[in-house]
């Protein structure tokens, strides 16, 4: 049983260089949604609505490893079932007050099982070559697994990287020295990426959607639209849904780590162990952390699923950051379109907008919300009992 940790890392999940990502949202009337506007702002950008939606996504996570005794979410001390988590502390939160907002976990269940826009729950119910239901490997349709399909996200990146990046940091004094601002031009994407985009581009083709010169253009014109909010719906989300691949995620043999910091020789070998593994989607377990970009194929399930019923996606684009240990900074960027500037740039070399970068930006830390220590909600005794029958056989 691991004590609290009061080292400054213990506040933030990531630490150094994090990618750019973007967060999708499956634009639906939502019961949840409107009974969570009663308590607090209602959410009306893909980000706002991702982060109100973040209990019910980290219910879900719980119960995809079983990790869940009573009322409680349990995340052990450095699980490394879990990306990023390198605390030294056990954590957890109350299932029941995470869900107050939302009018309580069975309603939560009972609405997200229902709704046409819970892309994994729908995806993987119509899907012939999934294992059957009555499979013992399988969670039950009446667990928390199917929490908030609607709302997720994908990074030019992966979390497997990120997380060794993490632990490398971990042991360096907090904060973290952030990286100075850059002069000259920027490269907007790692050349991992760009070996990624050759990829895309052998399997479909992006440009009767929007036409440009080369696939780094295309690439950029899809995720810098000239503003970081874009809508995909009608003929452009079917020109979408053509493109992409359907059920896959580009093999990770295709593309390396695109985070800042290469991995180290410990980190090569555990690539080439996952490279191995299958990338595709899993209903129940979320962004795979080998996908060379995490969520990706996430995100390509829902574009066919959305274009099928004539739906509506909507994106946010989230610029390049950097987290210290105490806040999260974002990396100067266009005020239109996020993407990445140099300190001395007077025109955005994607949109256009004339004039300088905004300024690094410090955002609310990317942290373990709704997880707390689990020493600071029960008591000693508790404790101990809840981490004893966590690690007990439980049927599924």
């Amino acid at each position: 049983m691991s004590e609290p940790d009061s080292s400054a890392a213990a506040r933030c999940r990531w630490l150094g260089p994090t990618p750019p990502m973007v967060v999708w949202w499956y634009r639906h009337p939502c019961p949840l949604l409107e009974h969570f506007a009663q308590y607090y702002r209602r959410p009306r950008s893909p980000l706002a609505v991702q982060a109100s939606l973040k209990p019910l996504g980290a219910i879900a996570e719980a119960h995809s490893r079983q990790a869940v005794v009573g009322d409680w979410a349990l995340l052990t001390a450095n699980d490394d079932r879990v990306p990023g988590n390198t605390r030294a502390q056990d954590l957890a939160f109350s299932t029941v007050e995470a869900t107050q907002a939302f009018g309580g976990l069975p309603k939560a269940l009972a609405t997200c099982q229902a709704c046409p826009a819970n892309v994994p729950a729908n995806v993987a119910a119509n899907d012939p070559t999934n294992v059957p239901a009555n499979d013992p490997a399988n969670v039950p349709a009446n667990t928390s697994s199917d929490l908030a399909g609607c709302s997720q996200w994908w990074m030019f990146g992966d979390l497997s990287s990120l997380s060794q990046q993490t632990r490398r940091l971990t042991a360096l004094p907090q904060p973290l020295p952030r990286p100075p601002w850059l002069a000259g031009s920027v490269d907007q994407q790692p050349r991992a990426l760009l070996q990624l985009q050759e990829t895309l581009f052998a399997q479909a083709s992006w440009r009767n959607a929007r036409p440009s010169t080369s696939p780094l253009a295309t690439w950029q014109a899809w995720w810098h639209p000239g503003q970081t909010r874009q809508t995909l719906a009608g003929p452009l989300l079917l020109q979408l849904a053509e493109a992409l691949p359907a059920t896959r995620a580009p093999s990770k043999s295709t593309a390396t780590a695109v985070t800042a910091n290469a991995a180290d020789a410990n980190s090569e070998s555990e690539s080439e162990s996952e490279s191995s593994s299958d990338s595709r989607w899993d209903s129940q377990s979320g962004p795979s952390a080998t996908e060379p970009l995490s969520g990706w194929a996430a995100f390509c399930r829902a574009i066919q699923w959305a274009a099928e019923r004539g739906d509506t996606i909507e994106t946010e684009y989230v610029p390049a950051g950097f987290s210290d240990g105490h806040d999260w900074w974002l990396t100067p960027h266009c005020s239109r379109c996020g993407a990445a500037m140099a300190s001395d740039q007077r025109q955005c070399s994607v949109c256009g907008k004339a004039g300088g970068p905004v300024p690094e930006q410090k955002r609310r830390i990317m942290g373990w919300a709704p997880y707390r220590p689990l020493a600071l909600l029960v008591d000693a005794a508790t404790r101990q009992q809840l981490l004893l029958d966590l690690t007990k056989p439980r049927s599924v």
